[in-house]
């Protein structure tokens, strides 16, 4: 048996020598055997079987190199290719037997071969021009397309399986230098196996990078170049493996060394310095780690680092901060925590380190100071050349200027930076302002005034008065124009959906006040801050914050003196008297808390002289709560009369005449909205804001409307509008009033007689003999409007001051005196205090009647004896009066005398008055024991 297996054995060894003309196939049956059963002939047989993968490999080039050339067909025939494909299968089959049968004997004899062989053939085949060129990535798709180097591969993997777990740093280390013999042709194969065995090849292969570097090897910047090619390629798919080696690495340098002079040692202090050289090369390598390296960084790490420097070659150690800075400007993640990070210990921040190891804290500083400065150095060098590049397209070193990686990751943390810099100082403010700065001004215009509004809403100039102006100079562009668009961008977002708080919008308001009281001619006339009074204004009705309002309305009232549009004057007078009536609502009516909204009432009402008679609408409107018209009748009076009532007076207002001075119209489409004062508001003394509106309502009208000599302030004024107006205060201007300016008077009187009785406006002198039949319906909708808003006597009785005003309301006056005599004329009561609400109504009406001058002095006080007399006298004397008014003419071009007071007044009929004091005597007479006391007051002139 044995002597028949040494024969065929010899007979195979004597061919596989001598037979030179055997086919290839043949040659490597006979290999293949003598493999199988002559283990000692191992060497010469892998030697003769590798021309297999030689030949195989050469076909595959020379066929790609003709479909490159000739873009033909395949040249070599398919049989030919299926005979190679199957010896190669049939050899690694053997291959991969002897590995997993003794893998002891066989795995590193074999990986040696495979190695070899796969780089002799790429560094044999793959060096022409074509294949030379080509990427890394299209290498290892071309070479793992081919079946020798496929099948090389597979062996080899087979090999590091059984060989990586005893001989890790041989197995990567053999890989390497085939590699770097035939670099870059083989770089593909350790990408291969770098997938293949991701725990383990990356990080061996940092390790020998490493090892080169600290030793100054020639071939470390080839090492370099091919383990980022490699890490480049593979990154997708082992970025994760890739990362943590790089941590690892870096971890494990923060260990004690204790000298410089053993190979270990001199290694760990080379790890920094080399990351850093890798950073600068690849820093997409670091950028996802960085954060988590500063998180596990402690105070006894920092003190290592001190520590290690000292023993660090000065070469290394002096190239670390350049590196540092190289690779931080390249940044594209976490640029934010570095940023903090470096802050934090420039400014010394970490309380703890600081008190542990102040020496170490004082020198982390100076380091982290250095990095910072030399970091904004270099920053400010590529903002430069990428804002030139932007204006005027340049090339630097045949490369287009970009962005600063760091400072563009940088803006999603826009908000942050500002945030701190708003609320640090010193040194730390200034490199936060340093960064923003840069940032913005590579960003673009946006960017700058997202940053300045941030400043605008966020801060307040009386605390930190440069870094508005500083921003502005910093950006280096037209800043009243910048500032402007800025300013316009903050209302309109105000005015739109209010994103800011009331704290913000205070801050705003204030900063805005505090550029225009600097009369900085660059800023506060540039923005035009006024132009904004409208969404200002609009801020007094929409916020309930204090301080807001405050600052608000300190702003109306300086711009309440300029000259503004129409529509922003009735904005600003909406927002006073809003708040002006809302401060009734809560109770509060004392002068101080009314003053600012008097000052800009009044300062609206001088600057521009047609808001008056708007500012009059409002007051009066507001405090008679009319939010719409409608009708009121007492529950006794039939559906039948409020029916014709509302009938009639839609009648007369499709027919309302529009050329008096209560159709006055407002431009940039001015319109009265609806508005009403809660009457039901607990805790308010209607006493108190009586008497506070009255108060606020004769400092409006004690303005000067300018109606007697209108000038337009407004090019786009309506000129007709205002020729009507002058029109209807011809017969006002030469004469002399018991007001200084009456028109408001005159106005407000009209105004009375729309929301009281619109149906008789326009308004009318004392009417003629047709109209002083009763409108029932007419006199009781004046008489209840009087009764229900007890106002209306108080406003009507300070028109009747301003004489002759009086008689633009005179229609309410017949209502109200026809109802009340009509009242005592039906009255069977035996006394007139009995009925204390209509004497008081009475005696109201006659007052102003006498205050507007239209009783003579003779009986204007009257109703003095009206408590001691019946009630059928005081309708005999109040009929006489009526009488009396209905033959007289008031109207103002009749009031050219003067009372004892030298107040203007008409000239009375002597025969009018004697039929007055007639029906005066009959009642004294009548009452002689009650009120003959007082006969001299009004019977002077015939005593008997």
């Amino acid at each position: 048996m044995e002597t028949q297996q040494y024969k065929v054995t010899l007979k195979d060894v004597t061919s596989f020598l001598s037979k030179n003309d055997e086919k290839i196939e043949e040659r490597t049956n006979y290999a293949i055997t003598l493999l199988q059963s002559l283990p000692c002939a191992r060497y010469a047989v892998l030697e003769k079987i590798g021309e297999v993968f030689f030949d195989e490999a050469q076909r595959y080039i020379v066929e790609l190199e003709r479909q490159h050339l000739e873009d033909g067909g395949p040249l070599i025939s398919e049989t030919a290719t299926l005979n190679h494909d199957i010896q190669i299968k049939k050899i690694k089959h053997v291959l991969i037997s002897s590995i997993e049968s003794n893998s002891k004997a066989w795995a590193p004899l074999i990986f040696q071969w495979a190695v070899q062989t796969g780089s002799q053939i790429c560094s044999q085949y793959g060096t022409s021009r074509h294949f030379s060129i080509m990427p890394l990535e299209e290498r290892l798709q071309m070479w793992l397309a081919c079946s020798a180097t496929n099948s090389l591969m597979e062996i080899t993997i087979t090999c590091m399986k059984k060989l990586i777990d005893k001989n890790e740093e041989s197995c990567v280390k053999s890989l390497l230098g085939a590699t770097l013999s035939c670099s870059p042709f083989f770089d593909w194969a350790l990408a291969h196996l770098s997938c293949a065995f991701p725990s383990i090849v990356p990080n061996r292969l940092l390790w020998h990078a490493l090892d080169a570097f600290s030793k100054q090897s020639r071939k470390a910047e080839v090492i370099k170049e091919t383990i980022l090619s490699i890490f480049d390629l593979m990154m997708p798919k082992i970025e994760n493996h890739i990362q943590n080696c790089i941590q690892e690495m870096f971890m494990s340098s923060l260990v004690e060394v204790k000298s410089d002079e053993d190979e270990k040692s001199h290694t760990l202090l080379c790890i920094i310095p080399f990351l850093l050289h890798l950073g600068v090369a690849k820093i997409e390598l670091f950028t996802p780690i960085v954060g988590t390296i500063l998180d596990q960084i402690t105070s006894h790490h920092l003190q290592l680092l001190q520590e290690q420097s000292k023993l660090r070659e000065d070469v290394l150690q002096r190239s670390i901060v350049r590196r540092t800075v190289n690779c931080l400007k390249m940044m594209t993640r976490s640029t934010y925590k570095i940023l903090q990070y470096l802050i934090k210990y420039t400014c010394m921040e970490d309380t703890k380190l600081c008190k542990e190891h102040p020496d170490l804290a004082k020198s982390v500083q100076n380091v982290a100071f250095v990095i910072l400065e030399s970091l904004l150095l270099q920053l400010r060098h590529d903002v430069h050349l990428y804002a030139r590049s932007v204006k005027e397209p340049i090339k630097i070193k045949g490369e287009d200027p970009m962005k600063a990686p760091f400072l563009h990751s940088l803006t999603p943390s826009t908000k942050q930076c500002c945030q701190q810099l708003s609320s640090s100082s010193g040194t730390k403010k200034e490199i936060l302002q340093d960064f923003v700065t840069l940032m913005a001004l590579q960003e673009g215009r946006e960017k700058m005034k997202e940053i300045l509004s941030f400043i605008l809403v966020n801060t307040t100039m009386e605390s930190d008065k440069n870094t508005l102006t500083s921003f502005l100079n910093d950006f280096g562009m037209n800043e009243s124009k910048l500032f402007e668009e800025t300013v316009n961008d903050v209302f309109n977002s105000i005015n739109l959906s209010s994103p800011y708080t009331a704290s913000q919008v205070n801050k705003l308001l204030r900063n805005l006040r505090h550029l225009y009281e600097q009369k900085d001619e660059s800023l506060a006339a540039g923005t035009q801050i006024k132009k904004y009074i409208g969404v200002i204004a609009k801020i007094c009705i929409s916020v309930q914050n204090e301080s807001v309002l405050k600052e608000a309305f300190r702003m109306l009232e300086t711009f309440s003196a300029h000259e503004l549009r129409m529509s922003e004057y009735a904005l600003v007078a909406q927002a006073v008297l809003h708040n002006y009536f809302k401060m009734f609502t809560g109770g509060n009516t004392s002068d101080q808390s009314s003053l600012p909204y008097d000052l800009i009432l009044k300062n609206l009402t001088n600057t521009h002289k047609p808001i008056q008679q708007y500012v009059i609408r409002l007051l009066v409107e507001a405090i008679l709560k009319k939010d719409k018209e409608h009708f009121d009748t007492e529950p006794e009076e039939s559906s039948e009369k409020s029916g014709l009532m509302d009938k009639n007076y839609k009648m007369i207002k499709q027919n309302r005449f529009h050329g008096n001075i209560t159709s006055m119209v407002f431009k940039d489409g001015l319109r009265l909205n609806k508005r009403s004062l809660n009457s039901e508001s607990s805790g308010v003394n209607q006493s108190n804001l009586h008497q506070r509106f009255m108060k606020t309502l004769f400092l409006v009208l004690s303005t000067n409307s300018g109606y007697a000599s209108p000038k337009s302030t407004h090019e786009d004024d309506d000129d007709e509008e205002m020729k009507s107006q002058q029109t209807f205060f011809t017969s006002w201007e030469d004469a002399k009033f018991s007001r200084a300016f009456p028109t408001g008077y005159a106005y407000t009187a009209n105004l009375l007689v729309e929301l009281v009785c619109p149906e008789c406006v326009p308004v009318c002198p004392w009417p003629d003999e047709d109209f002083l039949k009763y409108t029932i319906e007419r006199d009781l909708k004046v008489k209840n409007a009087f009764d229900q808003e007890s106002i209306l006597w108080d406003v009507l009785d300070l028109v009747s001051t301003a004489r002759p005003s009086l008689y633009h309301c005179s229609v309410l006056i017949q209502s109200l005196f026809g109802t009340s005599l009509n009242f005592w004329q039906s009255n069977r009561r035996p006394n007139t205090t009995s009925t204390p609400k209509e004497l008081a109504n009475i005696r109201r009406i006659l007052n102003i009647l006498k205050q507007a001058g239209w009783i003579p002095s003779d009986f204007d006080s009257i109703d003095d004896i009206f408590p001691h007399i019946k009630p059928k006298e005081v309708y005999n004397i109040l009929s006489a009066i009526w009488k009396y008014l209905k033959i007289s003419n008031n109207s103002p071009d009749r009031f050219i005398d003067r009372d004892q007071l030298g107040r203007p007044q008409p000239a009375p009929n002597p025969e009018n008055v004697q039929i007055v004091r007639g029906v005066i005597k009959i009642v004294f007479f009548q009452n002689i024991t009650k009120i003959g006391h007082m006969c001299k007051r009004f019977l002077a002139e015939n005593p008997s």
